[in-house]
C-alpha cells in the first residue's frame, strides 16, 4: 500500500513537470484544446528518455510528430490528410482481404479489439484501408496492423492515420516497408555490425541464428508484444522524439550519460 502510494505521488509529480512544459494551442474544425512541446528543450528529451506519463503521451506523440513535418517541406498538414482518409474510405484496395484477415488476429485479447467489425476492429480495419491506398508501393504489409493497433489505444482513426503518414514520411517506415525489405535488412545489418553484444553475435552465429529470425518482428512491428507493453511505449517515445532529422538536433545536444539505460 504504501509503494502503491509513492508512485501514484512520483507520477503526479513528473505529470505536473510535462504540464509545465506543454504550451496551449487551440485546435482547429472543433478539436478542442491540443498541447504543443519544444522538442529542443534539454529537459524536454531528457524526460521523454526516462518515459513520457501516460496521461500525456498522446498529446506528446502527436505535438512530436506535427512539429517535425512543419519542419519538413512539403508535409501534407492534418487538415488535407483527415480529408484524404474519409475520401480513402469510399475506394476500394487490393489488400483488403488480407487486412480483414489480420485485423481479427491483432492483440484480440485487447478490450478494444475483441468483437468482430466492431469497435476498434472496425476503426483498425479503416486505418490500414486508407493507409494501403495512401501509400500505393507499399500497400499493406503485416505488421502494419500492430502500429495501429498501439495508436488506436491513444488516438481516434484520423489522428491515428496521421500519425502513420507521418511515421511512414518522416521516422523512415516507408524503407522499413518497401517492397524486397530493403530498409530492414540494412536495418537489420546495422543491428549485427553496431549494437549487437559481440559474445551474443557470435554464439548466435555458432547456432546459425540470422537475425532475420527475432529482428524482423522487432521492426516491423516497432517491438508490439516482443516486449512487455510498457517497455514498447517507452521505446516509442523517444522513437517518436528523436527519430527524425528534426529532432536529431536537439538529440546530440542531450548528453549520452544523462540518458538512463
Amino acid at each position: 500500500e504504501k509503494i502503491s502510494e509513492s508512485l501514484k505521488r512520483k507520477e503526479i509529480e513528473r505529470s505536473e513537470k510535462w504540464r509545465k512544459m506543454a504550451k496551449v494551442n487551440k485546435g482547429t474544425q472543433g478539436e478542442g484544446m491540443e498541447f504543443e512541446f519544444d522538442i529542443k528543450n534539454p529537459k524536454l528529451i531528457e524526460r521523454t528518455w526516462k518515459g513520457i506519463p501516460d496521461c500525456w503521451r498522446t498529446a506528446a506523440w502527436y505535438s512530436f510528430m506535427e512539429v517535425a513535418a512543419q519542419n519538413t517541406p512539403g508535409s501534407p498538414t492534418s487538415e488535407q490528410l483527415v480529408a484524404e482518409f474519409h475520401r480513402l474510405q469510399a475506394k476500394s484496395s487490393p489488400d483488403d482481404v488480407q487486412i480483414d484477415l489480420d485485423v481479427p488476429r491483432t492483440i484480440n485479447r485487447h478490450i478494444m479489439f475483441r468483437r468482430r467489425y466492431r469497435g476498434g476492429q472496425r476503426l483498425l480495419f479503416r486505418v490500414l484501408h486508407a493507409l494501403s491506398i495512401y501509400f500505393p508501393v507499399t500497400g499493406y504489409v503485416q505488421g502494419m496492423a500492430s502500429l495501429g493497433a498501439t495508436l488506436l489505444c491513444y488516438f481516434d482513426e484520423e489522428k491515428c492515420f496521421i500519425m502513420l503518414v507521418r511515421m511512414w514520411q518522416l521516422r523512415g517506415l516507408d524503407r522499413l516497408y518497401r517492397p524486397g525489405f530493403e530498409g530492414l535488412m540494412t536495418g537489420l545489418k546495422e543491428f549485427e555490425g553496431a549494437w549487437l553484444h559481440k559474445d551474443v553475435a557470435s554464439k548466435l552465429e555458432e547456432l546459425c541464428i540470422d537475425s532475420t529470425a527475432y529482428g524482423t518482428r522487432w521492426y516491423l512491428t516497432l517491438f508490439n508484444l516482443s516486449i512487455p507493453f510498457p517497455a514498447q511505449l517507452r521505446v516509442w517515445d523517444v522513437f517518436l522524439l528523436l527519430g527524425g532529422t528534426s529532432a536529431g538536433s536537439a538529440e546530440s545536444k542531450t548528453p549520452m550519460k544523462k540518458r538512463p539505460t
